[in-house]
């Protein structure tokens, strides 16, 4: 896999940094999940563990990041994903809805350089979370996206479609 370039890995740690001082650390949410990709030009899906972080802005409104790692047979996956989630009611629980951004970094098996290693996308999240126990929460989330690129040659990952579903537990802290 092509190192991540010095940009990315700059915006990443400063959404994460972001993420970490909304509001007070009280109102963070640690979380784990597992989960799914399919993009529209590769062949079958990723699938696996994901970890996030998820901090309050509002009374309807929290923004979150998670970082989803996916394997197949061809190779592997990784998934940064910032998002705004809306919630209809006022204690960010419920159902949610709102923009999300994805950057996907593939890493095929013996490099074939089949597909392009570097995918940018823009959809939107809606999921439902609900109370487990006490600070524990559970929840779904479906995040449909359109990559933005180009494709430049027969099997390139560029304008495609695609979906990632996450399953998961939160701890609020």
């Amino acid at each position: 896999m092509k190192k991540l370039h010095t940009k990315t890995v700059t915006s990443l740690l400063c959404t994460a940094f972001c993420l970490i001082f909304t509001n007070t650390i009280h109102s963070q949410e640690i979380r784990l999940l597992g989960g799914v990709q399919v993009y529209g030009g590769l062949t079958g899906a990723f699938i696996g563990p994901g970890v996030g972080i998820e901090g309050n802005i509002g009374k309807h409104f929290t923004i979150n990041t998670d970082f989803n790692f996916g394997f197949q047979e061809k190779g592997s996956a990784i998934e940064f994903k910032p998002a705004v989630h809306f919630y209809f009611s006022k204690e960010n629980k419920g159902f949610f809805i709102g923009p999300s951004f994805k950057y996907v970094a593939i890493n095929e098996k013996n490099d074939l350089d089949v597909y392009s290693d570097d995918v940018y996308s823009a959809g939107f999240s809606l999921g439902l979370k609900s109370v487990f126990k006490d600070r524990i929460y559970y929840f779904i989330q479906a995040n449909p996206h359109y990559s933005l690129g180009s494709s430049n040659g027969p099997g390139e990952l560029g304008s495609v479609a695609g979906i990632s579903v996450n399953v998961g537990l939160s701890y609020k802290l």
